[in-house]
């Protein structure tokens, strides 16, 4: 018999990575677009790089004009040097021309690595690809300034909420999507990692995709006041035409006992601690045909419940393959009632058909609810359960 936890989530990239450049600049040229496969490495996009070209040409000429006075400095420097060791000039005009060459020295050093900087910059103008994938979202497009609010917010109010305002496009990760469920923090006690899943896709249904748990959130999510964590559910069979963002229902299942009786909640009777199930004993000698009388008598077992979950419980006593379990107090009439059972009605184990959605969707963070079994009939038959 199984229980499961159930919760919503939807599909999603194993990794995304935000494309961003660090300044407020022009997109002067744009290579891809949303969709798109790209190749780690692979060039994405240029932005304008004119008044970083004004700065370097300024550092190059700076550069020359420090390379200049070194040189002037350092011929200076060893003609004083060469008048204080004939002792023609004071230590002191040594000592200046010494400290004048120094600090030249150091500001030709802060002067390159200012232009390396600049170089730097102009070489991230060119943004690359970071990992092999798909463009997912593209916030700016070309001759528009990233790292304008105007730009971004042009796009969409959630996306100028919900992105940075340097951030030029969204990349998934190459791989199988995974399921990205929140489970209520009070069911995360039956998660497990590589416990089985169940996954249910509206666009695929009533196909049942089967994984198991891959991560589970150490940190909690607060949406309304429930706490909830993300579950990553791993899919042993991916259909390639997944697409990110489909919403997604899910079962995590836990298996709570084998090789047990399984009967419906309402065939167990509790009174004063003890549990019973009635049971109808057909006389011997009843008639083969799906017509006629039946008579037989009906007997209370004492039972013990060694599992249970919303729809059914496993039960230890005196229990035989073919006995007839009595979920109501009216008699069977014909062999015909006795023998068309709710078999079909009945499932010990939760499935797709359980969750109570009514047509929409429950909304994040809200977790399903797995009733109770819905008997059709007087008994139910527990050979073959």
């Amino acid at each position: 018999m199984l229980s499961a936890v159930t919760a919503t989530g939807s599909l999603q990239a194993p990794r995304s990575v935000d494309v961003k450049y660090d300044g407020q600049e022009f997109v002067d040229r744009l290579f891809v677009k949303e969709g798109d496969h790209v190749r780690r490495r692979q060039i994405l996009a240029q932005m304008n790089a004119l008044v970083l070209e004004h700065t370097r040409e300024q550092n190059r000429q700076l550069m020359q004009k420090d390379d200049a006075l070194l040189a002037q400095a350092s011929a200076y420097f060893k003609r004083e040097q060469a008048l204080a060791d004939d002792q023609l000039i004071a230590p002191a005009e040594l000592d200046i021309a010494r400290a004048n060459y120094e600090s030249l020295i150091h500001q030709r050093e802060a002067d390159l690595q200012s232009a390396s900087g600049v170089d730097a910059q102009i070489a991230r103008a060119i943004l690359r690809a970071p990992v092999d994938g798909v463009v997912t979202e593209l916030y700016v497009h070309q001759g528009e300034m990233l790292g304008s609010a105007a730009a971004v917010a042009a796009l969409g109010s959630a996306v100028s909420v919900s992105k940075p305002t340097n951030i030029l496009m969204t990349i998934a990760q190459v791989g199988p999507l995974e399921t990205w469920a929140d489970v209520n923090a009070a069911d995360l006690g039956s998660v497990g990692i590589d416990q089985p899943v169940e996954v249910s896709i509206d666009a695929f249904l009533p196909n049942i995709f089967r994984g198991s748990v891959k991560t589970i959130a150490l940190q909690p999510v607060v949406n309304n006041g429930v706490t909830t964590y993300e579950v990553r559910i791993r899919t042993d069979n991916p259909d390639r035409r997944f697409r990110i963002g489909m919403p997604a229902n899910v079962m995590l299942l836990t298996r709570l006992s084998e090789d047990r009786f399984i009967v419906p909640r309402e065939a167990v009777h509790s009174s004063d601690g003890q549990n019973s199930v009635r049971l109808f004993r057909p006389e011997p000698a009843q008639p083969s045909s799906k017509s006629g009388t039946l008579s037989g008598t009906v007997e209370s077992i004492s039972v013990r419940v060694v599992a249970q979950n919303e729809k059914a419980m496993a039960v230890e006593g005196a229990l035989r393959e073919g006995d007839f379990v009595v979920l109501s107090n009216t008699p069977p009439t014909s062999a015909e009632e006795a023998l068309t059972l709710n078999v079909h009605d009945f499932s010990p184990n939760p499935s797709f058909r359980d969750f109570q959605f009514n047509g929409t969707k429950p909304a994040k963070a809200e977790v399903g609810v797995l009733p109770g079994p819905k008997a059709g009939g007087l008994f139910e038959r527990i050979l073959g359960l």
